[in-house]
């Protein structure tokens, strides 16, 4: 997505948990709306509720009355509703009582089924090629399939709904999936403490046949799950990250843990995510642009900086090629929150914008602007890798766990009037996804609700994508279903 390396003021640490709204509206609106729209509706007309949250205020729950016209359907809100719009591209709400003015609200523009919707497979790990060409998806039983998305150089010949490639390469829950640049090789991790790479090489003019997963690299050393990985430039190194507390470095090649480049957690704090980038800054990994000694197989590792959130709500940062501690943060101060520290379960990294944003798993979200933050030395000691970068926000909508982080598209000048910073894009185990942009000041917004998502079905990935020069918006969770925006 498109960023800057400027970004707008910030507070110099949060002294306060911003809460931020939340709209949420019947997920089947699309299917009422065209049930109308068609006759199908014996009365012409038919309801959808709209409800609006904002923690610590009293929630409002309206109505929105969808009736059939000779120009399709129209649209009447009450109960403290304020329903904007007649076509899909136009939807806002508003809520005045507890001050939500007129947010967008965007329904699906494709929705992926790849099982029995009365008994859906439930989406634990996803992503989608780098070419937006192919989407995998993981499941609970240790399988992973590998379809055509409908867009890039297919859109004209493979149909979105065919699956090319099905397999069950691990014994237990896939956990995560990564394509490599090349968007042709897929990375899975798994519970079952291995790691495993998979051709996805597909053929556009073979757009009617199912293909076996076709596993090429099978890597193991991990002695707990497997929870995440991310893979080094081209992909001839792939790091992992561990419910056995460790980082670990692999020559892909080789099949090899490059044990030399093993990180360790304090306290033996199992990894519960982690991403991977260049430094925020010049002079944030220090030395003169050399690491010494290059291991065996070690591959691009130069000036690239680790980031993992941790089950004891600590996040942690440090240089890929040396092992050396480069960011410390215990995260939120407890008493903002009235409540101990959560497990950090997602986070993102902008190289370019050096803003780092980590998500918790009691709705907490975290970011640091690591070009301007300051760092707490209250609670740590003279060295540099245990001082405590405080967050320069925080902020949250409910309770509810974030498990799917990503930068989204730069807000634009109606969005959001503020400087050019990539929008964060937020997944929620109560089904929610929203956009947020910081705005001029340097606080959360809310820009936009995604919708579709029955209440309770938790949200597992969100993804940004531009694709054929579109941004595009993804969800995958345990419905089963993979959403675009």
């Amino acid at each position: 997505m498109a960023s800057s390396q400027t970004t707008p003021a910030a507070p110099n640490n949060a002294t306060q948990v911003v809460i931020l709204p939340r709209i949420t509206v019947q997920h089947d609106i699309s299917t009422v709306i065209a049930d109308v729209r068609d006759g199908t509706v014996a009365d012409g007309w038919e309801d959808v509720w709209v409800s609006c949250y904002q923690e610590g205020k009293q929630s409002v729950h309206g109505k929105v009355t969808i009736s059939r016209a000779n120009t399709g359907v129209t649209f009447e809100s009450r109960d403290g509703i304020a329903w904007h719009g007649t076509s899909t591209a136009e939807f806002r709400v508003a809520c005045p009582a507890l001050g939500i003015p007129a947010k967008p609200i965007r329904l699906p523009k494709h929705v992926y089924t790849l099982s029995d919707p009365q008994k859906p497979k439930k989406i634990t790990a996803f992503d989608v090629s780098p070419d937006g060409r192919l989407y995998a998806t993981g499941h609970d039983d240790g399988s992973i399939f590998i379809t055509y998305t409908g867009l890039g150089s297919t859109s004209s010949s493979a149909s979105p709904t065919s699956t090319r490639r099905i397999g069950t390469p691990h014994l237990s829950t896939t956990l995560s999936l990564a394509f490599f640049p090349s968007s042709t090789v897929l990375l899975s991790t798994s519970s079952d403490l291995s790691l495993r790479i998979h051709d996805a090489n597909l053929s556009v003019a073979d757009t009617t046949t199912s293909h076996p997963l076709n596993t090429v690299r099978t890597l193991q050393a991990h002695t707990a799950g497997v929870t995440a990985a991310a893979i080094v430039e081209r992909g001839r190194n792939v790091l992992s990250f561990s419910r056995d507390a460790t980082a670990r470095l692999w020559d892909v090649g080789g099949t090899k843990e490059i044990v030399g480049r093993r990180w360790r957690a304090p306290r033996g704090s199992p990894v519960l995510c982690g991403c991977i980038g260049e430094a925020w800054r010049e002079g944030s990994v220090p030395g003169d642009g050399t690491t010494g000694v290059t291991l065996d197989g070690e591959v691009g590792t130069a000036g690239k900086v680790v980031f993992v959130g941790l089950q004891n709500g600590t996040v942690r940062g440090y240089e890929l090629a040396t092992g050396h501690a480069r960011f410390f943060s215990s995260g939120v101060d407890p008493s903002l929150t009235n409540s101990k520290t959560a497990p950090v379960d997602s986070i993102c990294y902008s190289s370019e914008t050096g803003v780092l944003v980590a998500g918790r798993r009691d709705g907490i979200v975290m970011l640091w602007n690591l070009n301007a933050s300051p760092r707490s030395t209250a609670n740590g000691t003279n060295q540099d890798d245990e001082l405590d970068w405080t967050p320069t926000l925080v902020f949250k909508r409910n309770g509810a766990g974030i498990e799917g982080l990503a930068f989204g598209p730069v807000p634009t000048s109606d969005e959001l009037p503020t400087g050019p910073l990539p929008s964060i894009i937020i997944g929620a185990e109560d089904g929610a996804v929203c956009r947020v942009g910081l705005d001029a000041d340097g606080k959360p917004v809310l820009i936009e609700e995604f919708i579709g998502v029955e209440a309770g079905d938790g949200i597992r990935v969100v993804k940004a994508l531009v694709v054929d020069e579109r941004n595009t918006i993804w969800s995958a969770g345990d419905d089963g279903c993979v959403r675009r925006y």
